[in-house]
């Protein structure tokens, strides 16, 4: 009987062993000197992104070269890679830089960022995205396919090109910031629960398929200043039953519409100020 304490014990010993033998280690982050990053002219990379794995601070500077670029394709395709320290001397980040980085979660942009080329962040894993009042060009794609993207803030920005939101599919509301007078073409084409859509008074032009495909989207208010909506801009938007306008029924009916803007929609008039108008 004295025997069974010691057995009980060992017992134990080796469960303890065995769930510590089966917990898996955090991936490490092996870009922690200077020699595993290239620098050129055309920006910063990692000199193996098999490597690429974690969390990754990119330094500021190699071999006292200050880093002012993301190379194109940098980390594309690193689907290891958790989350991305960007530094405040980076100006610009390049074509693809992070593309397919499905993993990536955590994104902060640092106001010294200006430039986002072309599809940049498609197709990552990024939950929240705050974009700085510095950037000032965002190129097509560039965070097209963040399907789980919930929570974004979107400054007034100089030049967004075409789809740069486009397949979002968890994205629910987007508050477009006073200022901005353009709505590029398939801006948010494809956003599935998209429900909510506040557009300030500033926009005069909403783009070629901006909200295309947006099924869950059930009312949009246009402001008086309008002055464009471009063809299929929310065509297929099956639950759009209100349309409002903030001007007149005269004004409405200098705004320049074009083929099949309002297809598929229940919606069958615009409410203005002073009534109800046709669509055109």
């Amino acid at each position: 009987m004295k025997r069974l304490p010691v057995i009980l014990l060992s017992i134990i010993v080796l469960a303890l062993a065995l769930v510590v033998s089966c917990k898996q280690p955090e991936p490490e982050n092996q870009l922690k000197t200077q020699e595993n990053w290239i620098l050129d002219a055309d920006g910063i990379a990692p000199a193996d992104k098999s490597q690429v794995k974690g969390a990754v601070v990119i330094p500021s500077e190699v071999d006292g070269v200050k880093v002012t670029k993301i190379k194109f394709g940098a980390f594309s395709d690193c689907t290891e890679l958790t989350g991305i320290t960007i530094p405040d001397t980076v100006t610009y980040i390049g074509m693809g830089s992070f593309e397919g980085c499905t993993s990536l979660e955590s994104l902060t942009i640092p106001s010294s960022v200006t430039t986002i080329k072309y599809a940049a962040f498609q197709g990552c894993g990024i939950t929240s995205l705050v974009i700085p009042d510095t950037v000032k060009i965002l190129e097509a794609y560039c965070f097209k396919s963040l399907k789980k993207l919930t929570s974004l803030t979107l400054a007034n920005i100089d030049e967004i090109d075409s789809g740069v939101f486009e397949d979002c599919d968890s994205l629910t509301t987007v508050t477009i910031p006073a200022g901005m007078t353009t709505l590029s073409e398939y801006m948010f084409f494809g956003c599935d629960i998209l429900e909510t859509v506040n557009i300030p008074e500033s926009v005069t032009d909403i783009g070629w398929s901006a909200f295309e495909d947006c099924p869950e989207l059930a009312s949009i208010s246009f402001p008086a200043a309008l002055n464009r909506i471009g063809p299929y801009a929310f065509r297929k938007c099956g639950k759009l039953a209100s349309v409002n306008y903030a001007g007149t029924m005269a004004q409405w009916a200098k705004v320049s519409t074009n083929f099949m803007w309002h297809d598929e929609v229940p919606a069958t008039v615009v409410k203005c100020s002073d009534g109800d108008a046709d669509f055109h």
